[in-house]
């Protein structure tokens, strides 16, 4: 039988874009050794596989 969501443990680093400083997209590193966030009582963990970066707005004039 498959274990439930609540049975199956994150790992213990995932990949993320991490966001460097103020600027433009030159700001964004991906990393593949970010420790995965441990939720305290009354939050979840959610898992994303896929986000968009919208390069509208910002305040310059777009």
């Amino acid at each position: 039988m498959a274990k439930s969501v609540a049975e199956v443990a994150p790992p213990a680093t995932m990949a993320a874009m991490v966001l460097t400083g103020h600027g433009g997209i030159e700001k964004l590193e991906y990393h593949q050794d970010v420790a995965t966030p441990k939720p305290q009582a009354g939050q979840v963990l959610v898992q994303v596989t896929a986000t968009a970066k919208n390069n509208c707005g910002g305040g310059r004039g777009h």
